[in-house]
């Protein structure tokens, strides 16, 4: 079994709904950067679909992170890593190790330049 710190080592933004008030004095919500933590990102599967004339890449995502790391973890919340979007799909307790969560996450990417890809001439 190798050392924790050693698979975590990605560094992730998790966004979700943060509440505020506004200049009516309302309570209201905004999609807002909670915190950072560290985490294990691995590929789970990827798929080309085409619809009409389009084609995007409909990718899952398993994400990795301590249990304590994030507070009232839910379906709502997002990650952000590399320009990339994760929208959590479901999330379960790590069986194997209990001190870890397992968040599973989907990507879709419609246009190759979102990750950085350039197409050749």
């Amino acid at each position: 079994m190798s050392i924790l710190a050693d698979r975590l080592t990605n560094r992730i933004e998790v966004w979700g709904k943060t509440k505020y008030t506004d200049t009516l004095k309302e309570t209201n919500y905004k999609w807002d950067k909670i915190k950072s933590v560290w985490a294990e990102i691995l590929p789970v599967k990827g798929v080309i679909k085409s619809i009409g004339d389009s084609n995007y890449a409909d990718t899952a995502y398993k994400i990795t992170v301590r249990k304590n790391a994030i507070q009232n973890l839910n379906d709502s919340m997002y990650f952000k890593y590399e320009n990339m979007r994760f929208d959590i799909d479901y999330f379960q307790p790590h069986f194997k190790e209990r001190n870890l969560i397992e968040i599973f996450c989907s990507v879709k990417i419609e246009n190759s330049s979102d990750v950085g890809v350039t197409e050749d001439e």
